[in-house]
């Protein structure tokens, strides 16, 4: 049941992940695409050089900070899931070490039911 239980968590941060990263790249999308109004509509700009200078520009700062944002993401990501993996092994850890000691238990109880005397009846 424990390791049904950890598959389904690791499954479900992969899921969240997923989802992050989705919702990072259409952000992403709509910001870039934001830009590229946003110099077409600039009228400070003259000329169509001056715009396609500025937009390449802009285009350069979007794109190392979307790199510097992916690679954030994945680092934070990466941490979590060996954060999980750790719980899980700790967890996995606990469950063997409790079951020796319920099988030394039971030795233990059978030892001495084996040592007592046994009851006799005399009629």
């Amino acid at each position: 049941m424990c390791e049904t239980k950890q598959k389904e968590q690791i499954k479900q941060i992969e899921a969240k992940h997923e989802r992050e990263l989705k919702e990072m790249n259409a952000r992403q999308a709509k910001i870039s695409m934001e830009t590229s109004k946003e110099v077409a509509n600039d009228k400070t700009l003259k000329t169509k050089q001056e715009k396609d200078r500025r937009l390449r520009e802009k285009k350069q700062n979007n794109t190392k900070k979307f790199m510097d944002e992916r690679k954030t993401q994945m680092i934070k990501q990466n941490r979590e899931k060996e954060k999980l993996k750790v719980v899980h092994d700790k967890q996995m850890e606990e469950l063997a070490k409790d079951v020796d000691n319920l099988i030394q238990m039971y030795k233990l109880e059978e030892a001495d039911y084996e040592m007592s005397s046994k009851t006799e009846f005399f009629a």
